[in-house]
């Protein structure tokens, strides 16, 4: 399975390490931290689970653990960027995989969150923005 990043109809804005996406076409704007930007940007088509699961290990120099497993984050990332349709290509399947244990997901999150906590872990937050016809304040208008 190979994740596509959405592009289209959206506004990015870079805040620090982290990215604002406005999305025009469902009026919402979201917050991604640096994980969650990290792994969106690697959704370009070209890498699968488990060739982003490597680049971030890389990247991060995550310590080799048969414990642990960095995809189960990229499939709850991947579960959030979806739900906020901030993917155009991507098949649901389940985080249930044979080779991801509960214990390797609690002790994942345990290490990527102990890290330190908002950064690490990958983090999108939502809201949705009014339409622009419900915007308009009403104040300053004459009442006859």
């Amino acid at each position: 399975m190979i994740p596509v990043a959405r592009t289209e109809k959206l506004m990015i804005q870079e805040v620090g390490n982290e990215i604002v996406v406005y999305d025009q076409k469902n009026h919402a704007s979201h917050s991604l931290n640096a994980m969650a930007t990290r792994i969106w940007e690697l959704c370009d088509g070209h890498n699968t689970i488990d060739d982003i699961a490597q680049l971030l290990k890389e990247e991060l120099n995550l310590p080799v653990d048969e414990d642990t497993d960095i995809r189960v984050l990229i499939w709850l990332t991947l579960e959030e960027l979806e739900r906020f349709h901030l993917l155009k290509n991507y098949r649901t399947e389940p985080i249930a995989d044979s080779n991801i244990s509960r214990r390797k997901v609690v002790k994942t999150a345990t290490i990527l969150g102990g890290f330190a906590i908002g950064s690490m872990f990958p983090v999108v937050r939502s809201i949705i923005a009014p339409a622009p016809a419900i915007a308009v304040s009403r104040i300053g208008i004459a009442m006859s």
